[in-house]
């Protein structure tokens, strides 16, 4: 299985590891204000993951700012009875001990951090936001995000599952390369257009992989093609990729009234 989550590190970030977090300077707090150890962040978010039986498989941190304040990471995970070998989750976090932003942790099958301060997953959700207020308890508000995350991935594989057998003719997969490369609303570079259709339509490597004329064959088509981007406008064209698709699947989840009906009244 790829990496469902990306940090990437190039604009003064340091990158840590889990066990060098622990070791960083935290500031006092105030009758106001508790900052949260980058630690004991990492700590308890691992842990009400573990309480649900969702496992670690890799992750990345990074520190910026005076005294590394600033706090960014990214977690791919392995979730009992939902991953596939096609389909996982990550996490993306950020949070700071200088005032300058909340905790905030977000989740989505794909996810990209980045040190210049971008943070967004592939139809993902901020599923964690807390200020450092006083009362805040990290052991009270993570199992319940938790859960809430749970919820959201499920939606995600079904979603996935909705698209295998979304059914795709030749003449209507050609229509939706075309659109999506064409006018305002385009989610790739025109360059990519090319490379999308023999994804798709000939390569023999890709066609094994993903046999079935389906949205889902479609779909994996232009993530191939958006991976020969650079980090940031392959994660910015994959968002949009993602957009697309779940617009898609909405359409054709949304019943269509018949000729003479208006609000569910026949007319004669």
């Amino acid at each position: 299985m790829s990496h469902n989550s990306t940090l990437v590190v190039h604009a003064g970030g340091i990158r840590r590891s889990r066990e060098e977090l622990g070791r960083l300077h935290t500031p006092p707090p105030t009758a106001t204000w508790k900052p949260v150890p980058h630690g004991e962040l990492v700590s308890e978010l691992i842990k009400g993951l573990d309480a649900r039986g969702i496992t670690v498989a890799r992750d990345e941190y990074c520190t910026m700012g005076r005294d590394d304040a600033k706090l960014l990471g990214t977690l791919d995970l392995r979730i009992p009875d939902l991953d596939t070998p096609e389909f996982g989750m990550g996490l993306g976090l950020r949070g700071a001990n200088d005032r300058s932003m909340s905790i905030q942790v977000v989740a989505a099958a794909r996810v990209f951090v980045c040190d210049n301060w971008a943070f967004s997953g592939s139809d993902g959700a901020i599923f964690l936001r807390k200020k450092h207020t006083s009362r805040l308890d990290l052991s009270a508000v993570v199992p319940p995000a938790i859960d809430q995350f749970l919820e959201r991935a499920g939606a995600f594989r079904l979603d996935l599952e909705r698209m295998r057998g979304f059914s795709l003719p030749d003449g209507q997969a050609k229509e939706l390369i075309h659109d999506a490369f064409s006018g305002p609303d385009a989610v790739a570079p025109l360059r990519l257009f090319l490379l999308v259709s023999r994804l798709y339509f000939v390569d023999e490597e890709q066609r094994a992989r993903f046999p079935d004329r389906s949205l889902w064959s479609l779909n994996n088509a232009f993530t191939e093609a958006v991976k020969t981007l650079k980090h940031c406008p392959q994660h910015a064209a994959g968002l949009r990729v993602g957009r697309m698709f779940g617009r898609i699947l909405h359409r054709a989840r949304t019943p269509v009234q018949p000729i003479g009906v208006v609000d569910g009244i026949e007319l004669n």
